[in-house]
């Protein structure tokens, strides 16, 4: 067979394939086209993934939502230049929640947990919740304890991070306030 008339056959061939493809293409995406013509938007039942990444306009990622890997369920937002600036964990059943500053280092971070302990009269959910907020180098300076048995404490870190101010509310409704030097030695404190 000749050169010539083999690709024409072969162009052909192509041209035939494409019209199928198109023809075929056109009837299953019709009643999305028409959809969207109508003014609606197409809507997808179901979409089943472990991980979704959102980009900008330049391609760049800005928002993961991830369940793959080893890593826990998470959200994680992203700046235009990559940094991650919040974050939405689920950590067993314990959620937490961070923003970062855009150096990459921790701002504010909430966290709970949940403790299951047994006692006499059955099991007994117990959780407890913690708020840190750091300063621009990632150190901890101010954190918001609440225990499981519901007492709250409150720190407040000097930039080495040595606790310098703390007030407990016991269980019982009394408060302790303390007030410490550098090396951690109590410098006043109220029962």
């Amino acid at each position: 067979m000749k050169a010539w008339v083999k690709a024409a056959v072969q162009g052909a061939a192509c041209g035939l394939m494409l019209g199928l493809v198109l023809l075929i293409g056109g009837r299953l995406w019709r009643p999305q086209i028409v959809g969207l013509q109508a003014g609606q938007p197409a809507v997808t039942d179901l979409v089943r993934t472990k991980r979704l990444e959102l980009v900008d306009e330049r391609g760049k990622v800005r928002a993961v939502l991830d369940m793959a890997g080893k890593a826990p369920l998470g959200l994680h937002l992203r700046d235009a230049a990559g940094n991650l600036r919040a974050s939405l964990d689920l950590l067993g059943d314990d959620p937490a929640l961070g923003l970062w500053g855009a150096a990459g280092k921790a701002l504010v971070s909430l966290t709970t947990s949940r403790l299951v302990v047994a006692d006499a009269a059955g099991m007994a959910h117990l959780g407890s919740s913690k708020l840190t907020l750091g300063d621009a180098a990632g150190k901890t300076r101010a954190s918001l304890d609440l225990a499981p048995d519901g007492t709250p404490n409150l720190s407040l870190k000097d930039a080495a991070g040595n606790v310098r101010t703390a007030l407990i509310v016991h269980f019982n409704g009394s408060p302790t306030m303390g007030l410490f030097d550098a090396a951690g030695k109590i410098v006043w404190l109220a029962p």
